[in-house]
This record gives C-alpha cells, sequence and structure tokens, in this order.
C-alpha cells in the first residue's frame, strides 16, 4: 500500500509509532508499505479512523475522488490529500446559515465555482466531511458563506448542527452497523453513562470503563472479528454522543435527503440512492433537468421538484457514493 507510506509520513508518523498505536509490530507495518501484506479489514478501519477518513479512500476506490478527504488538519497541504480547512455556510432566505466542515481543497473549487457563476440557474455542487453532499443554486440564496477556522463565527448566525470538524467516513458506515444491532435505548444511554469523559479542562469525568469495555465487546460480536476494540470504542462513544439510538435522531441524521425552497420552505425524506446518483451526474455534466425526481426509499412517493424553485439539495454522502460504486461497476 504506497498510499499507506505517503499517509504516514505526511503525518509524520515512523513505522514504529503507527505500529503501536495499530498494536502491531513495525515489520507489519513495513510489509504492508511494501506490498508484502494487505491489512485485513479490521486493520484498514483503524489506519480510516487514526487518518480521518474512509477504507475506501485508503484503497482508492472512491468514484469520482481526485483527492483523499480527511477530517485532520496536517494533511491539508499535501497534494494527494486534503484536509479539514474551515466550513462553508449557507443561508436560505431568512433562515440561519447551514453550516458544512470542508476540505482546503473544497474551499478553493467553491471560490473558483462562485466566481464564474453564469447564470440564476447555475448550480454549485460540493463534498462535506460531515457526510453531507450538498448542490445548490447561488442565485437562489441570501449568503454563501467561506469560513477558515482561525476566524471569528459570524455574531447572530452560527449554529451547527453537524459534527465540528465533521468525522471519518468509516464511522458513518460502521453507524448503520451500530443501529441494525438490537439494543434498547435505555441500554445506550446507560452504556453512555459508564463511558469515560473528560470535562472542559480535560479532567476525568465518571464512568465506569470496565462496564463500558464490556459494553462495546458486545457490540463487537456483530461485527464477526471485523473491527478492533479501539474501533468500536470510539465509533459507539460518537454514536452515543450523537444520540443515534433516538429512531428520529439517526434517520434524518444519516439517510435523509432535504430539499430547500427559494422561500425558505423545506423537505426532508430518505430519498432513493439511483435518484442521488443521477442528479450528481447531471450537476457534473451542467445539465440539471428542469423538473428533478427523487423517489422515496419505500416506494411511497414519487415527487418532481422544479428546480427553479429549489435553493439547495443536501444528500448523504454515502448512500451517493454506494450508488455511484454499482453503477462503475455495472459499467
Amino acid at each position: 500500500m504506497d498510499r499507506l507510506r505517503k499517509l504516514r509520513e505526511d503525518g509524520n508518523y515512523s513505522q514504529q509509532q503507527l505500529a503501536t498505536m495499530l498494536k502491531t509490530t513495525q515489520q507489519t507495518i513495513a510489509r504492508w508499505e511494501s506490498g508484502k501484506s494487505e491489512p485485513n479489514l479490521a486493520a484498514l478501519r483503524d489506519l480510516a479512523l487514526i487518518f480521518g477518513a474512509s477504507v475506501d479512500d485508503l484503497l482508492g476506490v472512491n468514484p469520482g475522488h481526485r483527492k483523499m478527504p480527511t477530517t485532520t488538519y496536517h494533511l491539508f497541504t499535501k497534494e494527494e490529500q486534503d484536509g479539514f480547512w474551515g466550513h462553508v455556510g449557507l443561508r436560505v432566505g431568512e433562515k440561519p446559515s447551514m453550516w458544512f466542515p470542508i476540505t482546503a481543497g473544497t474551499a478553493s473549487e467553491l471560490r473558483s465555482a462562485l466566481a464564474n457563476v453564469e447564470n440564476t440557474q447555475s448550480w454549485v455542487s460540493f463534498e462535506t466531511l460531515a457526510n453531507k453532499f450538498v448542490a445548490f443554486r447561488p442565485a437562489a440564496l441570501r449568503k454563501v458563506w467561506l469560513l477558515d477556522d482561525a476566524c471569528d463565527q459570524p455574531a447572530g448566525d452560527w449554529e451547527v448542527d453537524l459534527p465540528y470538524e465533521g468525522l471519518p467516513l468509516e464511522m458513518y458506515r460502521a453507524f448503520d452497523r451500530l443501529h441494525d444491532i438490537p439494543v434498547s435505548e435505555q441500554a445506550w444511554k446507560e452504556a453512555y453513562a459508564d463511558l469515560p469523559k473528560r470535562d472542559g479542562l480535560g479532567e476525568p469525568q465518571k464512568g465506569d470503563p470496565e462496564k463500558w469495555r464490556a459494553f462495546v465487546n458486545e457490540l463487537a460480536k456483530d461485527f464477526n472479528g471485523e473491527v478492533s476494540e479501539a474501533f468500536i470504542s470510539s465509533v459507539a462513544a460518537t454514536y452515543a454522543e450523537e444520540h443515534l439510538y433516538e429512531e428520529d435522531r439517526y434517520y434524518p441524521y444519516m439517510h435523509y435527503t432535504k430539499v430547500y425552497f427559494t422561500d425558505g420552505a423545506s423537505d426532508a425524506f430518505w430519498a432513493e440512492a439511483n435518484d442521488l446518483s443521477s442528479f450528481a451526474f447531471e450537476l457534473d455534466r451542467e445539465m440539471v433537468p428542469t423538473m428533478l425526481r427523487l423517489e422515496h426509499f419505500d416506494g411511497s412517493a414519487e415527487p418532481y421538484y422544479s428546480t427553479d424553485k429549489l435553493a439547495a439539495v443536501v444528500m448523504p454522502l454515502t448512500e451517493l457514493m454506494d450508488a455511484q460504486k454499482e453503477e462503475a461497476a455495472e459499467d
């Protein structure tokens, strides 16, 4: 894995440091980098967590990705990797702005795209670091913000619902697996109470490490040995922190596409992934249809939206990417 060597060097890790983090040997890391052996899925997931990316990114099998987007800072000046930079804010009418964490490369692409908007029907799209793919019509928005992380947040218009710097894409994929495991909401709350945490000053708070570890080990059984304890513990902690064990939080957070209209109204539902992929393809070709079809995932409705009445469409990135991979495999 030549990509692993580049990631390690870009992150200023030695082979021994990375081996220690993965609880393996320096020789194993060397064999992976030379191509003499390959990391298993559990190790790949750990690497994805360390570098703030996804297994697909590590393997170079994400269609459409020119660079590897990561949630870490230290990679954003490198040619092949592109890390967290700050946020883009989209304001529709009088509503508060929607804020999305993005990479330095995305910020640069957005500057260029916004400077070259040709007409009121032009669309701009981008990937976020928080599992969202966003398409918007600049002329239909009141304002677009590009906010470097080093800058002050705008007064009165800063409400971030997504994880501040985003999360490694592999975490979002694991959230779906956790949701399928039959654990009650009350059990999640009790387990989260046992999770050792630190306060704002970094001081340990109450928790029961042994109980939390036992809970995590039970979850790991449903991953069939394909995760390490560190990976599943980190994923489970974030799943609990984001309250994804609550159904009315999980589905909007993970699966719903949200359509924003020029009058400030919005519509949210689980859209058919193939329709999302078709829309992304049309955006890339600059051939957005007059009527946008977004069928509901359960087949209960097949709405068509007049695109001249739309301001933005926010869709789940993992579902879009999976649909694109399936189409690429078929082709």
